[in-house]
C-alpha cells in the first residue's frame, strides 16, 4: 500500500502527495517500510500485479504517463515505457496471465472509455449513474454486459479484488472531494 494523498482545510483543501509504499505481514500484524517511489508523488495512480511484480501507471496530482515496476524480490522501484493514452488516473486495473489491463478512468477531458492491455513481455463515469456490471474475456477480446445491476450507488475510486474465485468492490466515494463510503460488496456469478 502506498502513494496516495491527504487533503487539507475542508472544501477547498491543499492536497499533499506521497511516495512511501507499505507491505504489511497480516500474521505478524505488523507494518514494513519499502522503498519510496522514485516517481512524482501521486494520487489516483493505478496498480496491476503479474507474477512477483507490481505495475503502477498514471495518476491526478499532475499530468503523470510514467509507468514504474516494483520488484517484490529486491524492493526495487524500475522505470517502464510510458502509458500510451491519458485516461489513467482512477481506472479500473486487473491482470490476466502475463497482462495487465487499464481502462475507463479519467483524463485530462473527464471520463473515458478506452481500455488497454499492458503485455509484459486504476474507472470513472459519472458516478450517479454507473451501476452496470461487465465481464472482460481476455481470450476473445471482448466486453459483455452482465445480467444484473449494481446495487449500491454509482462510486469513483473504488478498490476491486479477485479472491478464491469471488469478486468483491467497494469504498470510494459520490464526489471527488466528498467523505468516502464504507460499503463492500461480492458478485456472485
Amino acid at each position: 500500500m502506498g502513494l496516495g494523498s491527504n487533503c487539507l482545510g475542508g472544501g477547498l483543501c491543499t492536497f499533499t502527495y506521497f511516495k512511501d509504499l507499505w507491505r504489511l505481514d497480516p500474521t505478524m500484524r505488523l507494518w514494513t517500510r519499502m522503498a519510496d517511489f522514485p516517481g512524482e508523488a501521486r494520487a489516483n495512480a493505478v496498480v496491476f500485479v503479474i507474477g512477483d511484480q507490481a505495475y503502477m501507471t498514471g495518476g491526478s496530482s499532475a499530468n503523470q504517463f510514467d509507468t514504474w515496476q516494483y520488484n517484490t524480490s529486491n524492493n526495487t522501484w524500475t522505470r517502464m515505457a510510458d502509458f500510451a493514452e491519458s485516461c489513467n488516473a482512477r481506472a479500473v486495473v486487473f491482470s490476466i496471465g502475463t497482462k495487465g489491463y487499464v481502462g475507463l478512468g479519467r483524463g485530462l477531458n473527464g471520463g473515458c472509455k478506452d481500455f488497454w492491455a499492458y503485455d509484459k513481455g486504476g474507472g470513472f463515469t459519472n458516478p450517479k449513474s454507473a451501476t452496470e456490471v461487465w465481464t472482460y474475456s481476455a481470450a476473445g477480446n471482448a466486453w459483455s454486459k452482465r445480467q444484473t445491476i449494481y446495487p449500491g450507488i454509482g462510486l469513483q475510486q473504488m478498490i476491486g479484488a479477485v479472491a478464491a474465485g469471488r469478486i468483491f468492490v467497494g469504498l470510494g466515494t459520490n464526489n471527488p472531494a466528498g467523505a468516502p463510503t464504507d460499503d463492500f460488496w461480492e458478485y456472485i456469478k
